[in-house]
């Protein structure tokens, strides 16, 4: 299940629709420019999988704001640094008094989720009963889920969704066949 990124930031007004903060600037790193970012827990998985692919990520801007409009800055260089970090190299920041001049800022992104788009799609478990409607697509980092709002109560459980769980989806039906782990759905009970 791989996701979309679509950027919609608005040029003429200095406005971000549903950016999310993805990282800090921790330090400066070197005399080039390069900074040293720690992401923060809400990004997702989806960013992650986005600057696996240099090509990709080249295109895509990370927005710093200054004086409360957000300025967008395109990756030159990127290097994960441990599970939570990297180092990154903006092509307009070319000194290391510019890249200290980042430190302590937020790093802010505008990724759109596909899988958003599966709210309330009917789910289906592998033996054909109806289960409930998903009410919410969690992107948790490495682990991407669905809260499902049971049928009957109306009580939510939460799923991990992946391509072994995944079985089938319909999107003319608007229905989702999963292949739910024996008690998720009763342990909020």
């Amino acid at each position: 299940m791989k996701s979309s990124k679509t950027i919609s930031h608005d040029a003429n007004n200095g406005t971000l629709h549903g950016a999310i903060c993805v990282a800090t600037v921790s330090k400066a790193f070197g005399t080039a420019g390069e900074i040293i970012i720690k992401f923060t827990s809400a990004a997702p998985e989806s960013l992650y999988e986005l600057l696996e692919k240099p090509a990709k990520a080249k295109k895509v801007p990370m927005f710093i704001e200054f004086d409360a409009l957000p300025v967008p800055f395109f990756i030159e260089r990127f290097a994960f640094k441990g599970s939570s970090g990297a180092s990154v190299k903006f092509t307009t920041v070319n000194d290391l008094k510019y890249a200290e001049e980042l430190v302590g800022k937020k790093i802010l992104m505008e990724l759109e989720e596909e899988n958003a788009g599966l709210e309330g799609f009917t789910v289906i478990d592998q033996s054909g009963r109806e289960v409930g409607k998903v009410s919410h697509f969690l992107d948790y980092p490495m682990n991407p889920c669905l809260e499902i709002a049971r049928t009957g109560n109306g009580a939510t459980f939460v799923t991990p969704v992946n391509e072994e769980l995944l079985l089938d989806i319909k999107p003319e039906k608007r229905t989702i066949v999963l292949s739910i782990p024996v008690g998720i759905e009763t342990l909020n009970d």
